[in-house]
């Protein structure tokens, strides 16, 4: 078997992305334009599964500006702040590209990352794999 030599090799820019889940993306704009939407889900993405309640961007944004302490409270509510100007400033003419989690899980064969209060998870679209409509819980 002959090697290409490195200037012949195959290089992620020769493929296009495969586009994310057409439904998975319309639930995610719904979260993001519907103050108060939640949806327990299931995603698998690279090397993970990954559970918990689907957010909209405004409230995630929220949890995450109420969180830490002392430096890293002021810094997150200062982050979060930012982040949701330019989500008010974008309006509808920004693609939805990511997907959030309250409550969020890493499961790995039964068993359940962080195994009490769960974390906010933001994942990436058009790298989910599938999802499950529903939240895992675990066993007994």
């Amino acid at each position: 078997m002959r090697l290409a030599p490195y200037s012949e090799a195959v290089t992620d820019a020769d493929f296009d992305p495969i586009p994310a889940d057409g439904l998975l993306v319309a639930l995610a704009e719904v979260a993001r334009h519907k103050d108060g939407f939640e949806l327990g889900i299931t995603v698998n993405v690279p090397g993970a599964t990954v559970t918990g309640v689907m957010i909209g961007p405004r409230a995630w944004l929220r949890i995450l500006g109420a969180s830490g302490e002392g430096g890293a409270h002021e810094f997150l509510n200062s982050l979060a702040g930012g982040m949701n100007q330019i989500l008010e400033s974008a309006g509808r003419e920004v693609t939805t590209q990511f997907l959030h989690l309250r409550d969020a899980q890493y499961v790995s064969g039964g068993h359940f990352t962080p195994t009490n209060a769960g974390l906010l998870w933001r994942g990436r679209l058009g790298e989910i794999t599938g999802f499950s409509i529903g939240t895992l819980t675990p066993a007994g």
